[in-house]
């Protein structure tokens, strides 16, 4: 028994991990913030004609750069990230259909047994609205977005697992994979530094015109916005909620079972395994056993030492049978009714549960208690405010809705209504650095969406990270002007005098490879002839440190040297624009025999989650084969 009690705590903790993802693991989100999900919002793409909307995909952005701002140091990562989570986002709306096509299916009964079980949402160790609706608050999301997201995740999960699980690797895959992991290589490099030719490149007029009429996107100054808004904010409302000594009583009241501490007890057991389809007089013989320890009990001999005699359950008989306390309805009901029909010492006649059949000893009884409203008054307090503000949000945010949409191309009247004050931003870009509410990227992405700008609309209702409610439009718009030549000049210079000094030193190093490629011609000689070193390695692994990742991952493709030659050359063009010539001289495969038994089963273990990952990658490739995916500008 105390080992299926182990189990059910590793489900916790398995739902804690699940909260987690959902929460944290913002480039598989496919749901937007309050009021920002609707088919009103422009699509960034679609998938077999489900579109993905901007107001999802800013969404998306906004929580990554919440949890990880560092990602989004420079205008060029923040890019980059927007392109991989609009990528992820058409991946999992991809393989959520495609999970739904082959049958797979996720019940509500599914879903809320989920998320019953998550701590967060718990209070008291008992599942609770209020805490459940103030921690998705916290998070942005509605219940049914919420739910709407971890569906996905469980129905996207399903396949992934079922594929990863059918994965295994042979003995000879993985022999052939340490051999090939272990190998060693004698080899030799040069590197043509790209810098030598800079000084002999001298870009002409042309060139520098061409560049720039080439180039011209990426020299232009960028669009400019000013953006009016109006902003209520949970400080505001939270002003507005005063409660009085009934309330905070009357919600006391309602929600007395959070401020319950239910009973529990203490046992000690031991239990008798009871054989597959037993029979009578087997049954009759394991009752009678257990009424002879029990006699042994009632004579004074330790229960414990009776225990960790006769108990077949192992793990709690180390511990003389003693389980750990426990709440009604968390063990075996006829287990349960057992243990409280007990008084404190006492020991059960055999009782058959679905453990087997045991003795139970009640040690000790703590009773239901129920905390005092004055002991938790200060929790009422927050738990009421937080409910009520939920409800002016709702409030506020459909008079806002109304009122903005009935008069798109003005905010005045909604904010007479409201009694707010219409604010305005200084002008910013969609990738500077912004200050106020224009460091929101979600507001950036609806300010410059083509409903705000092109069309001149107020925009949807949007919900900062912090609640806030807001909606703005557009004040002052400065489109996009291209940058003389001559503000550019000497960056185009840069660009055209490297271009030119990596090409030479291309061609350098490919008539240097032309040469090596000669039997018996000295690789050190036709380096040293052009001022040029060439650097021998012998008994190179793929992890060695000291030589240019580059080189050494083109060293380790390079296909062994003919009999007739020394090197088997071949070259590469580096990432920082210089050029290398390398060559391996000999080949080395690595054999089992030195690797424990150990190491082996943890290479196989290795080389079946890549075979996994490879048929899950297949699998992914075959969906977007099959499936339509427009992704837009």
């Amino acid at each position: 028994m105390l080992q299926n009690m182990r189990d059910g705590a590793q489900k916790w903790i398995v739902w804690v991990i699940i909260l987690l993802i959902i929460v944290s693991m913002t480039l598989w989100g496919i749901s937007s913030y309050f009021g920002m999900g609707g088919d009103n919002s422009p699509a960034v793409a679609k998938v077999n004609n489900l579109k993905i909307t901007q107001a999802q995909l800013s969404a998306s952005v906004s929580r990554l750069r919440l949890q990880q701002p560092q990602l989004f140091a420079t205008p060029d990562a923040a890019v980059k990230l927007k392109q991989e989570i609009l990528n992820q986002l058409v991946n999992q709306q991809l393989l959520t259909q495609a999970a739904e096509r082959q049958g797979f299916a996720v019940s509500t009964a599914q879903l809320d047994a989920v998320v019953a079980q998550i701590p967060a949402f718990q209070s008291n160790q008992q599942f609770s609205q209020a805490q459940f609706a103030m921690v998705l608050n916290r998070l942005m999301y509605t219940p049914e977005q919420f739910m709407t997201d971890l569906r996905s995740m469980m129905l996207v999960n399903q396949v992934r697992n079922g594929i990863a699980s059918s994965s295994f690797a042979l003995g000879n895959e993985t022999t052939r994979f340490i051999s090939y992991l272990k190998q060693q290589r004698d080899l030799g490099y040069l590197v043509i530094p790209a810098v030598r030719f800079k000084t002999h490149i001298k870009p002409t007029e042309t060139q520098i015109n061409s560049y720039y009429h080439q180039h011209q996107d990426n020299f232009m100054t960028p669009e400019q916005l000013s953006i009016s808004y109006l902003e209520i904010t949970p400080q505001m409302l939270n002003a507005q909620i005063n409660p009085t000594a009934a309330e905070l009583q009357a919600y006391y009241q309602t929600n007395i079972s959070n401020y319950v501490t239910p009973a529990s007890w203490h046992v000690a057991q031991i239990v008798l395994n009871v054989p597959a389809n037993a029979t009578a007089a087997q049954l009759a013989d394991l009752n009678k056993k257990l009424l002879d320890i029990k006699q042994q009990a009632v004579k004074g001999v330790s229960f414990v030492v009776l225990a960790k005699k006769y108990s077949d359950d192992v793990l709690s008989a180390e511990n003389g049978g003693e389980l750990p306390w426990f709440t009604a309805g968390s063990l075996d009901p006829t287990f349960e009714k057992t243990v409280v029909s007990l008084k404190t010492g006492e020991i059960s006649a055999p009782v058959q549960t679905q453990y087997g059949i045991e003795l139970i000893k009640l040690l000790a009884t703590k009773p239901q208690t129920t905390k005092a409203f004055t002991s938790v008054k200060s929790q009422i307090i927050q738990a009421y405010k937080s409910q009520q503000l939920q409800n002016l949000i709702g409030t506020k945010n459909e008079t806002l809705a109304n009122a903005t949409f009935e008069n798109p191309s003005t905010l005045q009247p909604a904010a007479q209504q409201l009694g707010l004050a219409i604010q305005t931003t200084p002008l910013f870009t969609r990738s500077s650095e912004k200050t106020g509410i224009a460091a929101d990227p979600n507001v950036v992405g609806v300010a410059f969406s083509d409903n705000v700008l092109q069309q001149g609309n107020n925009s949807d209702v949007l919900t900062l990270k912090d609640g806030s409610l807001l909606v703005v439009r557009v004040n002052k718009h400065l489109a996009a002007t291209l940058k003389p030549l001559d503000a550019v000049r000497p960056f185009i210079e840069q660009q055209l005098i490297q271009q030119g000094a990596e090409q030479q030193a291309i061609q350098l190093g490919q008539q240097l490879l032309a040469q090596l490629k000669t039997p018996n011609v000295s690789a050190t000689a036709v380096a040293t002839s052009h001022k040029l070193v060439w650097t021998v390695r012998t008994n190179v692994g793929r992890e060695v440190t000291g030589i240019n990742p580059e080189i050494l991952q083109q060293a380790f493709n390079i296909s062994p040297p003919a009999t007739n030659q020394k090197w088997s050359v071949t070259g590469v063009e580096l990432s920082n624009g210089d050029y290398a010539i390398v060559g391996v001289s000999k080949v080395v495969n690595a054999t089992t025999n030195a690797v424990a038994e150990k190491q082996l089963a943890i290479y196989q273990k290795q080389i079946t989650d890549l075979l996994g990952q490879a048929s899950y990658g297949a699998y992914m490739q075959a969906q977007k084969d099959q499936s339509t995916i427009k992704v837009f500008e």
